[in-house]
């Protein structure tokens, strides 16, 4: 005679089975169908990071036992001295992150103060060359183009007619200017 079970782990984690110390595979869910009946069988699940869950079952004959199993993570005890360590570690790794937060936000502050904005050019009917301070840099629209702060000279030439305006803006550090044509 024989009985099935059906074990579910959670968390969900890769976990070995052991039934009456037999390696039964890998996985967090298993169905065993051809169990002895009426004779106790001991489970065992391991997973990394998991205390053992064990327990010894009986099934009867032609029983279908569902069993969730749910592992404890394992609490790892320190002596004061690598409690300590450890703590060190963490403070070390934390102000590293913000060495790393703060240089990346003075680098951005260094760039505003150099004097660097953005400027977006557009046509209100059809499109344009647009050149700057004499250079020819995209055709319309022209959206967030880094520039230095300060005055600059754009030149739009209508694809259309060929007719220019121009204007006269100033970028302003960290900020964005938009110009209409």
């Amino acid at each position: 005679q024989t009985a099935s079970i059906r074990l579910e782990v959670f968390p969900s984690v890769l976990a070995r089975v052991y039934i009456d110390g037999e390696s039964m595979g890998r996985g967090s869910e298993w169905t065993f169908r051809t169990l002895p009946a009426d004779q106790p069988i001991a489970l065992r699940i391991e997973a990394d990071g998991y205390d053992s869950f064990a327990a010894n079952y009986t099934l009867d004959a032609g029983e279908r036992r569902n069993l969730p199993i749910r592992l404890v993570k394992t609490l790892v005890v320190q002596s004061p001295e690598d409690a300590k360590r450890s703590a060190e570690r963490q403070a070390q790794r934390e102000a590293e992150r913000v060495e790393a937060a703060s240089k990346a936000s003075e680098a951005k502050k260094a760039e505003t103060k150099v004097g660097r904005g953005k400027l977006s050019v557009v046509v209100k009917s059809g499109w344009g060359e647009v050149y700057i301070d004499g250079k020819r840099i995209e055709t319309t629209p022209l959206y967030n183009h880094p520039l230095k702060a300060g005055r600059h000279r754009v030149i739009v030439v209508s694809g259309a007619t060929g007719e220019r305006k121009s204007r006269t803006v100033t970028i302003v550090p960290g900020e964005a200017t938009r110009v209409s044509f």
